[in-house]
């Protein structure tokens, strides 16, 4: 049997820098001169090009401003010791590497990564499984992607990986009257958790 390895990312899973979000997009539209309906897509539409190494910069200034303030999820680091004792472990991220490397530092984890995947290597999550995937010589049925997105769970979905959404007591599934993201979510054969203390069992 081929062995399973988990990829989980980083910011908003495992812990949580506060980062004046709204700050870094009020700089990027005043660098690109247009108005941004957020972050994410303009990694992914400017990646390998010299405006992103602009706005990476950017972005890392405020990450780095708040780093020393991170916050620490649902015992992730000894969740990821325990996880990692049975699993090779490998984290995506759309963090910058240094601002990745020192937050794996101070929450005393660096050495557990197999493979880091940051936004230095790749603008859209998409491209950083697949790279973690390459790297190893990795099926999609090897791999459980552990994320807080929904939008990492469809990623996982589209490339035939079986994704686990942790969905915290804050996250609201409810779009419409008649659209629970959920049970649409379960039905494409997603895993809910509400933290990752469940992995241990789970897994």
């Amino acid at each position: 049997m081929s062995r399973v390895h988990l990829v989980f990312d980083m910011d908003g899973t495992i812990m949580q820098i506060p980062v004046e979000w709204s700050k870094v997009l009020s700089e990027l539209e005043d660098l690109l001169g247009y108005k941004l309906s957020g972050i994410l897509p303009i990694l992914r539409k400017l990646y390998g090009t010299p405006l992103y190494r602009s706005i990476n910069s950017v972005i890392e200034k405020y990450e780095l401003k708040a780093i020393n303030k991170i916050r620490v999820l649902d015992d992730s680091p000894r969740v990821l010791v325990e996880l990692s004792k049975k699993y090779p472990i490998h984290l995506v991220t759309m963090q910058s590497r240094r601002v990745a490397q020192k937050a794996l530092e101070l929450m005393g984890i660096a050495s557990i990564p197999l493979t880091l995947v940051t936004r230095d290597e790749a603008g859209f999550r998409e491209t950083q499984l697949k790279l973690v995937m390459n790297k190893h010589n990795l099926r999609p049925s090897q791999v459980v992607f552990i994320a807080d997105k929904v939008l990492d769970m469809c990623i996982a979905y589209k490339l035939g990986v079986q994704g686990i959404l942790v969905a915290r007591k804050d996250f609201n599934p409810q779009i419409s009257s008649t659209d629970n993201l959920i049970e649409d979510l379960e039905t494409l054969g997603i895993i809910i958790v509400e933290n990752l203390r469940e992995l241990l069992t789970l897994l």
